[in-house]
This record gives C-alpha cells, sequence and structure tokens, in this order.
C-alpha cells in the first residue's frame, strides 16, 4: 500500500502538473501490462521442462534487486526529490 501513496506523489511531480488523468491511466496501463508479462514468464520459468527451477527462482530475485538499483540511481541523480 505505500506504493499507492509513493505514485500519488511523484507522478504529478514528473507530469508537471499537466494531464496527470492520462500519466496515471498510463501508469496503471503498463503495471497491468507488467503483472500480466510478469506471471507468464513466472509460469513459463516454473514449467521443469523449460527450464530448472533454480531459474526461475533467480529471475525472481533479480527483480527486486534492479528495482532497488534503479531508485538509488534515481535518487542519487535527484530525480525523486
Amino acid at each position: 500500500m505505500t506504493a499507492r501513496r509513493t505514485r500519488k506523489d511523484l507522478v504529478p511531480r514528473l507530469a508537471g502538473e499537466r494531464r496527470l488523468g492520462a500519466y496515471f491511466g498510463v501508469l496503471s496501463s503498463a503495471g497491468g501490462l507488467a503483472v500480466l508479462v510478469g506471471s507468464t514468464a513466472t509460469g513459463v520459468l516454473l514449467d521443469p521442462a523449460v527450464a530448472p527451477p533454480a531459474v526461475a527462482w533467480v529471475a525472481l530475485a533479480a527483480v527486486p534487486l534492479l528495482s532497488a538499483l534503479v531508485i538509488g540511481r534515481l535518487a542519487r541523480h535527484g530525480a525523486l526529490g
């Protein structure tokens, strides 16, 4: 639930206070697409006929790690406020 508050604060800053509805709509659509792609990819990776189970868990661990790296980079460059 903390992501919702962050989104409500960050989107207006990035949008520059114009056309906020369109920006929130794009954000919601991108989130839905990410869930669809992520769930499908995870399901495929968890199939033992496709890859060993460790591959799926490494891929799932990489997602939050990459997110943390991106957030750290944005914070260093002052993009987060």
